[in-house]
C-alpha cells in the first residue's frame, strides 16, 4: 500500500512541475526566451536526465539485488526445515512431536512470509515463531538417544535448527531494514521535476 501511494504522490509532484513550467513559460518576458537561452535549457536538461537515468538504474539494480537475497534465504530456510524433517523420520517414534512441531512452525513462517491480501507485508519479527522455534530445540535437547545413529541425527537436527534461529531468520530481518535511501529518492525526484519544468515560448493565441 505504501509504495503505490509513493508513486501518486510522485506523480502529481511532477505533474504540477511540469504544469508551473508552462505556467513560467507564459509569463515570461521575450527577451527570456531567446534561442540562447532554450540551447543552454536543452543541454542542461540532457545531463540531468542523463544523471537520473544513472541513479535510477542503481536503484533497480539495488532491489533486484535484495530480492534475490531474500529470496535465497527464504529458499535457506525451507530447504533446512525439510533436511530436518527428513532427519527426524529416521530417528524414529520418538520424535513424531518434534516433527509435528516442525510442520506448526513451517505452516505459520509460510503464512508471515506470504501473507493472505496484497496490502500485508511479511511479518519476520512474529514473537510466536520465535517461541515455536525455541519448543522445538528444547524437544530436540530432551531426546534421549539410545544408540550412535540417533546420537549423529539428534546433533545434526540441533545444528539446523540453530541454523535457522540464528542465521538465515536474522538475515531477512536485517535485510527486511534496508530501503532505498530517502536523500537519494528525493534527489531524483528533484532531478525528475527539473527534467519536466521546461521553460517553453508558450503563448495564447
Amino acid at each position: 500500500m505504501i509504495l503505490p501511494l509513493i508513486g501518486l504522490v510522485v506523480l502529481a509532484i511532477l505533474f504540477c512541475s511540469a504544469m508551473f513550467g508552462m505556467l513560467v513559460g507564459r509569463i515570461l518576458p521575450e527577451h527570456h526566451l531567446t534561442a540562447e537561452t532554450k540551447g543552454v535549457i536543452t543541454l542542461s536538461t540532457g545531463v540531468i536526465g542523463t544523471l537520473t537515468a544513472l541513479v535510477l538504474g542503481l536503484l533497480i539494480g539495488a532491489a533486484s539485488s535484495s530480492y534475490n537475497t531474500k529470496n535465497q534465504e527464504v529458499v535457506l530456510i525451507a530447504a533446512d526445515v525439510i533436511q530436518m524433517d527428513r532427519l527426524l523420520r529416521r530417528y524414529g517414534p520418538e520424535a513424531e512431536g518434534s516433527r509435528d512441531l516442525l510442520h506448526h512452525y513451517a505452516a505459520t513462517k509460510t503464512q508471515e512470509f506470504f501473507p493472505e491480501g496484497a496490502t500485508k507485508l511479511p511479518n519476520l519479527r512474529n514473537p510466536r515463531t520465535v517461541a515455536l522455534l525455541g519448543e522445538l530445540q528444547d524437544r530436540l535437547v530432551a531426546l534421549n538417544a539410545s544408540n550412535a545413529n540417533q546420537r549423529w541425527l539428534q546433533a545434526q537436527a540441533l545444528q539446523l535448527v540453530s541454523s535457522i534461529a540464528g542465521g538465515a531468520r536474522w538475515l531477512l530481518v536485517e535485510q527486511n531494514r534496508i530501503g532505498i535511501a530517502v536523500p537519494l529518492l528525493v534527489l531524483v525526484i528533484f532531478w525528475l521535476c527539473l527534467l519536466f519544468f521546461q521553460l517553453r515560448p508558450v503563448r495564447a493565441g
